[in-house]
């Protein structure tokens, strides 16, 4: 299988201290706030405290995309379950400027390779908050599926065999 492709000049790198200025940024951002189970404020402090913490445990990569070296999106396989098999997707968020160009769906689909082709896992869930219709449509257009809601989440599942069986079925990069 090809790993997905991301837009021309975009990387991505481990989070770090030199992305706390960005994360907070897009966090903070009430069209982004809304979006998320907590909606907690963050802080510069915080969030480098937070980094530092996420950079010690090895069940979480957390990525950030960059373009020529500028911070312009971010998501994350977090909460690895080795045994199980399983892990959670999340933390996407996306530069205001870069929104609705496709990049939240490339890293997405970046995240999943990792996730089941480097990491080797077997499902990957998400948990949404069940009026975050736009990441409803993200995480659909990648293959996940409804798995179960409560009164205000939602959460979706992809397993290994769903992801790499809708890749290559595409036969090019996404």
């Amino acid at each position: 299988m090809t790993a997905p492709l991301l837009p021309a000049g975009v990387t991505m790198r481990p989070l770090s201290a030199d992305h706390a200025a960005a994360v907070v940024a897009w966090r903070n951002d009430p069209a982004n706030a809304a979006c998320f189970l907590t909606q907690d404020r963050l802080t510069h402090d915080g969030q480098l405290a937070w980094t530092q913490k996420q950079q010690a445990d090895r069940n979480d990569h957390t990525h950030v995309a960059e373009l020529s070296g500028r911070p312009v999106g971010m998501v994350a396989i977090y909460g690895v379950d080795e045994a199980a098999g399983e892990a959670e997707y999340g933390r996407i968020l996306v530069d205001r400027a870069w929104r609705r160009r496709g990049l939240g769906h490339a890293i997405s689909a970046w995240a999943l390779d990792l996730a089941f082709t480097r990491l080797g896992l077997k499902r990957v869930y998400a948990h949404c908050l069940a009026a975050n219709h736009p990441i409803h449509t993200l995480i659909g257009q990648l293959g996940f599926a409804e798995s179960a809601r409560d009164a205000g989440t939602v959460r979706f599942e992809i397993s290994r065999d769903r992801w790499l069986a809708r890749t290559e079925l595409r036969k090019e990069p996404l």
